[in-house]
């Protein structure tokens, strides 16, 4: 079968459109793997159907040569096609290996950024060790899956005139993919269970006098790695009278705190009980990029026997107005002696 048999109708015909569709492909592809911006705040479907169109228009340009089944093309499309492959597969180590330095470079820059704390240290990173996210994973199956036809459609000159305009109907139908990537999206959000995340590996050496430290994390994911997550982040010491907060003015401290600090009469107990944000963050592990996390708030509260009730509270909604919405409750327990009495 000729190409002229298969001749193609696209809105990306001349060669120099194809490249400028294929630079396009790559900027979106390396905006999804990298960690900048921090969150899409929703709008990361956006991004991926706008991806999932740059692809159709190449496939469609391109006469989806790299999917097709190889006996039906002649010398020169198999020539294309294999050389396509051979140099797409060759390219995928050096794109996966940019993709990670991008995200390195951008983690880099997100720390060098950030505003400082109070006591002078930097927020650090995620606590929360989650499964790959849903942008990169996005981002490497469009590498794995696309790259042969990048290469076909950067490298395959302009067709004869004659040879452009023809209507291909078979292809047509890859339009249907946009509503089936939203309809699987709204069902993954609407359907999957939420799931725990998996505690932190990352370890607080913090003291308090006359007091035992120890950092807690965790979360909830809604809408598996294509929703949003919701985080909890605290240090908490306890003294044998009272379990508190360290880390966060806006939670006072017990007196049985305070009394162990022995503040001079003139030194108000705020210039000690500072913010620290590597210790006590209120939503800073919050993900976002593929549903909205809105009112987020924090409280912690001291009971008569000393138990620390440490409670955050968000919203997690998918389409605009907050029709869907779904409200998340993280809850951390810890007696006056350390004990974990409850946890996410």
């Amino acid at each position: 079968m000729t190409t002229g048999n298969r001749a193609r109708r696209s809105v990306v015909e001349t060669r120099w459109q194809r490249r400028i569709a294929v630079v396009l492909t790559l900027a979106v592809t390396a905006v999804l793997g990298s960690n900048l911006p921090t969150s899409f705040h929703g709008l990361a479907i956006v991004v991926v159907l706008v991806l999932a169109t740059l692809d159709i228009l190449l496939v469609r340009a391109t006469g989806a040569l790299a999917f097709t089944i190889r006996r039906t093309l002649d010398e020169r499309e198999t020539a294309l096609r294999d050389r396509a492959y051979r140099r797409g597969f060759r390219l995928l180590g050096a794109a996966l290996a940019v993709a990670l330095l991008l995200f390195i470079a951008s983690a880099y820059v997100l720390t060098a950024t950030a505003g400082p704390s109070q006591n002078g240290s930097t927020p650090l990173g995620s606590q929360i060790n989650q499964v790959i996210s849903g942008r990169w994973l996005v981002a490497i199956v469009e590498l794995v899956v696309m790259l042969p036809t990048l290469m076909i459609a950067w490298v395959e000159g302009d067709r004869p005139e004659e040879e452009r305009g023809a209507p291909q109907p078979h292809l047509s139908l890859l339009w249907l993919s946009i509503p089936a990537l939203a309809g699987a999206w709204l069902l993954v959000n609407a359907l999957a269970p939420d799931q725990g995340t998996a505690p932190s590996l990352n370890s607080f050496d913090t003291s308090f006098p006359g007091a035992s430290c120890a950092h807690y994390s965790g979360g909830r994911v809604v809408g598996a790695q294509f929703g949003a997550t919701v985080s909890l982040n605290v240090e908490v010491c306890w003294n044998g009278t009272d379990a508190f907060v360290l880390g966060d003015p806006s939670i006072p401290l017990p007196q049985s705190a305070i009394a162990a600090m022995q503040l001079p009469p003139d030194v108000p107990v705020d210039n000690v009980n500072y913010p620290q944000l590597d210790l006590t963050s209120c939503g800073a592990d919050t993900v976002d990029d593929f549903a909205m996390v809105s009112a987020s708030t924090c409280a912690g509260t001291v009971d008569a026997s000393g138990t620390l009730h440490y409670t955050v509270r968000a919203r997690v909604s998918v389409l605009p107005g907050g029709v869907d919405r779904r409200d998340v409750t993280l809850s951390l327990v810890v007696a006056r002696d350390g004990r974990v009495l409850e946890q996410p």
